[in-house]
């Protein structure tokens, strides 16, 4: 698997891992009996915006990462990094 693949599978992984932690955090403290509150709702809201703009930064940062010039760099670098 390429180098990028791994990259864009992580950094995703790890942005979804957040925003369900996130979700996890809002749930268990801005509960009662069981429901979301008013104000965890709107926590619940914020934290969708949130993750929406995350993963806009993460897909901007990672269509411009130049993954080809570390590959040609890698290549001719050799094995042994000399």
């Amino acid at each position: 698997m390429e180098r990028q693949t791994l990259v864009e599978i992580a950094v995703s992984a790890g942005s979804v891992a957040t925003m369900i932690g996130a979700m996890m955090y809002v749930g268990s403290s801005y509960s009662t009996s069981g429901e979301l509150t008013t104000e965890g709702g709107q926590m619940m809201v914020a934290v969708i915006v949130l993750f929406v703009l995350l993963m806009f930064g993460v897909g901007y940062v990672l269509a411009r990462a130049d993954f080809e010039s570390d590959a040609e760099q890698v290549e001719t670098d050799g094995a042994n990094g000399a």
